[in-house]
């Protein structure tokens, strides 16, 4: 065991184990947050919380103080790879006396571009989400051609605004609205220290009408067997929207464990 991560296995440490890909894909939430301590690894946590999502984090000490540095998203980071950065870490710590990756981290994020902020926020908040994927889409597709290459911390609201008024459709500019204004909350309340403050905030979009047009019962065999003709997937896709009323977005996105198969629920 290393210098830099002496006493780790300490009393705040007891769910301790070896990790396995197996174990990591299977563990199962709890009601609170919770960290398993990596015994293959000096210094290597996974972090399960209630909702499922699960990360991976770095524990040592710098100046007497225990420290976390987050290694990123379960789903976007395999065990083997997680397992040869910690020991690349744990070596220059054991090196370095003045090398901290908290801080280092911290100080280049400082100039983070929208771009590298949309990258972060997919993977280490929307790859959790049922919906995420849509989420990434639309920030890649509308919001890092035009502000990507700005500094994050720099964005204003006006450059929003004139993002949006670029867009012809109102609901695609009030779906686009939506996620940048939860990536920078995201970014506020999470790893990028020079954000202070959410400039989506404040702006308001006209409200799109609303659809007062129902399939009546008659029509809706019609469109039941007409889905027929639809292909295998996509006949499946349709159907279960039209009885479930979800969007197709949430649809096309579901996993397995979205689903509650006895109970025929989604989650």
């Amino acid at each position: 065991m290393s210098a830099t991560n002496d006493n780790i296995y300490s009393k705040q440490s007891p769910n301790r184990r070896k990790l396995t890909t197996l174990y990591v894909d299977k563990v199962v939430p709890g009601d609170d947050r919770f960290k398993v301590w990596d015994t293959d690894v000096s210094g290597l946590v996974l972090q399960v919380e209630p909702t499922g999502s699960k990360s991976w984090y770095l524990y040592y000490r710098r100046n007497g103080r225990a420290r976390w540095h987050r290694l990123g998203a379960v789903n976007s980071v395999s065990l083997s790879a997680v397992r040869e950065t910690v020991r690349q870490l744990n070596a220059r710590l054991m090196l370095d006396p003045s090398f901290d990756p908290q801080v280092e981290k911290a100080a280049g994020r400082t100039q983070a571009t929208v771009s590298d902020l949309i990258e972060h926020y997919a993977a280490d908040h929307l790859s959790t989400l049922r919906s995420g994927s849509q989420g990434t889409f639309l920030l890649r597709r509308f919001v890092a051609p035009t502000l990507g290459k700005m500094a994050a911390a720099s964005v204003q609201r006006s450059d929003v605004r004139t993002m949006l008024k670029g867009m012809s459709s109102l609901s695609t500019r009030q779906q686009v609205l939506a996620n940048i204004s939860g990536m920078f909350k995201w970014a506020v309340r999470n790893d990028f220290p020079s954000i202070t403050a959410n400039p989506a905030f404040g702006i308001e979009q006209r409200k799109a009408t609303a659809r007062e047009r129902i399939l009546s019962d008659n029509e809706l065999p019609v469109f039941w067997y007409g889905f027929d003709n639809a292909g295998l997937t996509a006949s499946r896709a349709l159907r279960i929207m039209l009885l479930t009323g979800q969007r197709p977005g949430e649809v096309r996105h579901t996993r397995w464990q979205d689903l509650e198969i006895g109970e025929h629920q989604f989650t």
